[in-house]
């Protein structure tokens, strides 16, 4: 089994960087952690400020709590700022802070 994790929001480089740039150095995060991610990452207007929409798809030993960490130590590294949620999934559910489900990816 394995986990997942949707990453939702914006980010801001610390200097302007292109659309394939910023998606090369993700992607190479990723799979330094033998993770895989589907989704997008895209500019907004010029290159300083791009959406994040992609889903992660961890280990099942990767918790919650190391995800987000090792989140937060790459856009640090990066001297990316993020403005967004990370959100875990399990069967198709959101996993709500409490550890109870939430609703379905689906539903609106």
């Amino acid at each position: 089994m394995e986990n997942e994790f949707e990453i939702q929001g914006y980010l801001i480089p610390d200097k302007e960087l292109s659309e394939d740039k910023i998606t090369d150095l993700f992607i190479e995060y990723i799979e330094l952690n033998n993770w895989l991610f589907g989704g997008g990452i895209h500019p907004i207007g010029s290159n300083k400020k791009f959406t994040v929409a992609i889903c992660v798809i961890v280990d099942e030993s990767t918790s919650d709590e190391y995800f987000k960490q090792n989140f937060n130590n790459f856009l640090k590294s990066s001297k990316w700022e993020f403005h967004g949620k990370v959100l875990e999934i399990n069967d198709g559910y959101y996993i709500n802070q409490d550890g109870t489900r939430g609703k379905h990816v689906s539903d609106d």
